[in-house]
């Protein structure tokens, strides 16, 4: 099966500009969490991948989840994704939905992997430092892996920054493997 983002992006692209020419960027900031949140629980993922459960049923299952809380945009994404299949994909469109809106207001989300965890002023340090650097407004997400033994890795867009003890291991054994 194709990667899930591959999926997502078409669906997240026209919803990103369904909110520009309507004005709906609020609303959809409102039913995507919503949406992704509901798809992504792991009674209603059961429900979903069930093959016992007719398609009419998740559907009415999951607009009774949902409630009020969706306009007709929204439920009119809801079906087209329940018509082909792609539900279990509302996380990813949400998510590159969220990376699109920043786009285009001239910001970059950062996360920030480290192998401890990272103080407030760190994670200025370093939305600084990328602001400077890529001359965008930065907003940072700071996650710890221990696995990185010491460093950390920076993803924002298509930067990478690998400062780990774990990221120079492993290009020192690409090196001594070539």
């Amino acid at each position: 099966m194709a990667d899930a983002y591959t999926i997502a992006r078409p669906y997240a692209e026209a919803v990103f500009e369904l909110a520009k020419d309507h004005g709906t960027f609020q609303e959809w900031e409102e039913a995507l969490p919503l949406m992704a949140a509901i798809s992504s629980d792991e009674r209603m993922e059961k429900l979903l991948t069930n093959p016992r459960v007719p398609q009419e049923r998740k559907e009415q299952l999951f607009r009774e989840v949902a409630g009020e809380r969706m306009d007709k945009e929204a439920a009119r994404l809801l079906d087209t994704l329940f018509a082909n299949d792609r539900v279990a994909v509302l996380p990813e469109i949400h998510e590159i939905y969220q990376a699109l809106r920043r786009s285009a207001q001239g910001e970059v989300h950062a996360v920030i992997t480290a192998a401890q965890a990272l103080s407030a002023e760190q994670q200025q340090t370093i939305a600084d430092r990328l602001e400077r650097r890529l001359g965008q407004k930065v907003t940072v997400e700071s996650q710890v892996d221990q696995s990185l033994m010491a460093g950390l890795v920076i993803r924002a867009g298509d930067l990478v920054i690998d400062g780990s003890v774990r990221g120079g291991l492993e290009q020192l054994r690409n090196q001594l493997k070539a």
